[in-house]
């Protein structure tokens, strides 16, 4: 089994430009973004949670398709590193890379789980700027707390994972 070879980074920032919509591709810094030693399916799950507002899947399945290839990806980089090994150096590499891997499918769940949070947060910061400029506008003081939480509707804090 070989690895998937990485994509040159600048294809995979024309690829990305067409995969993501509803979004306005020039306020994305791609160059900076986009890194050259990730795979496309991960730079896509960077950039849905670097970017909540823009639209990088068409519906949750497409979400766990891609999650689900970027993990396959990871898996498949390290096997083919394993065979590249001296056998009597495998069993403790592949207790290595199976920890790394495990991190890898954390990692992923984890900040696609975040991100709608996230996107709440950007939604309220928007919000709160929006009343500071109404109340700069009609020459009031900066908004008290109490005038911003019946302006803002704040979610309640997530609980943490057990």
């Amino acid at each position: 089994m070989s690895p998937n070879p990485i994509m040159p980074k600048a294809m995979q920032i024309e690829m990305l430009k067409k995969i993501v919509y509803d979004c306005d591709t020039t306020d994305i810094d791609w160059e900076h973004e986009v890194d050259a030693s990730l795979s496309l399916p991960e730079n896509r799950l960077q950039l849905s949670i670097l970017y909540p507002d823009c639209k990088w899947f068409k519906d949750e399945v497409e979400m766990k398709d891609v999650k689900r290839e970027a993990l396959q990806e990871t898996e498949e980089l390290l096997d083919y590193m394993l065979t590249a090994l001296p056998e009597e150096m495998r069993p403790d590499f592949k207790t290595i890379f199976d920890d790394y891997l495990s991190r890898v499918k954390y990692s992923i769940e984890r900040k696609l789980t975040i991100a709608p949070l996230k996107k709440q947060i950007a939604d309220l910061r928007k919000q709160l700027e929006k009343a500071h400029k109404e109340a700069h506008r009609a020459g009031k003081p900066e908004p008290t707390k109490k005038e911003i939480e019946e302006h803002v509707k704040i979610p309640p804090t997530p609980k943490p994972a057990a």
